[in-house]
């Protein structure tokens, strides 16, 4: 199951954005940790989100926004109920946004006039009437321009990028090997590294740890299989658990629930 990388390339057409709007409650698991090429940009129009980014977590409300830059890991880790947010991705390999490739602050501060421009985008690509695109491309001058003038650059990626693509690839090991028992010597020799420097650098970018990560990751795919008609037994199973008991006590840990609590 390859979720760990959402490749963006499809982003590609003359205005190369993809907006849209999502709704989420109280009781949403998020996503998992995933990274990509594109800029993407959060905004809340009601509720919140508890965004982890690159190993910082923060709450983003109504009216306020957050940046993920380019590769940097990043999740939501839960939401207020009644929570409404826009997803804006920007593809910056596209020569339209190549001079907006910079590293950004990831949580901003409240702003009036980055607000103002973010509900006229998102007017814009909604409605879409004659001339959106151009009118488009001079909002997110307005908006990157800001963005420059205010200094809110970041540093963080740029800084530790060779760590960033270490974890990186851990988290393709996971995802490729869930169903597998998990040794991290095995992991750290298979990455080169040492075992105490891979668990320091995966915590510093990810705020868990990575036998953390693997078994909610399990019982995440878990739910997904039980949502879908499996039995508890059948998904604990599919999922790399040999021990029934073991799993539903660790999944009940994890999640709050237990596993029957997905049944249909």
């Amino acid at each position: 199951m390859d979720i760990f990388f959402e490749n963006h390339d499809a982003i590609t057409s003359e205005l190369p954005i993809i907006i849209f709007e999502r709704q989420t409650d109280s009781d949403s698991l998020g996503c998992h940790f995933h990274w990509h090429e594109a800029l993407e940009i959060y905004y809340v129009l009601s509720g919140g989100i508890h965004l982890l980014c690159n190993g910082e977590n923060k709450w983003v409300y109504e009216n306020e926004m957050a940046i993920i830059n380019w590769c940097e890991p990043h999740k939501s880790l839960c939401f207020l109920n009644g929570t409404r947010h826009y997803i804006i991705q920007i593809n910056l390999k596209s020569s339209v946004f190549k001079v907006f490739d910079n590293v950004y602050q990831t949580f901003l501060p409240r702003d009036s006039f980055i607000d103002d421009l973010i509900c006229k985008i998102i007017s814009e690509y909604n409605e879409r009437k004659d001339g959106y695109q151009h009118m488009l491309l001079g909002y997110f001058s307005l908006f990157f321009g800001h963005l420059q003038r205010s200094n809110l650059f970041g540093g963080r990626i740029s800084q530790n990028l060779d760590s960033l693509k270490l974890v990186q690839e851990i988290l393709k090991h996971i995802h490729n090997t869930y169903t597998k028992p998990l040794s991290l010597d095995s992991l750290a020799s298979s990455i080169g590294i040492s075992k105490s420097y891979m668990c320091r650098i995966f915590k510093y970018h990810t705020d868990t740890t990575i036998l953390k990560y693997a078994n909610k990751l399990r019982c995440a795919l878990a739910i997904s299989l039980i949502s879908q008609g499996s039995s508890v037994s059948g998904a604990s199973a599919a999922v790399g658990f040999g021990d029934y008991n073991y799993f539903s006590r660790l999944f009940k840990k994890e999640i709050g629930h237990s596993p029957s609590y997905y049944c249909k």
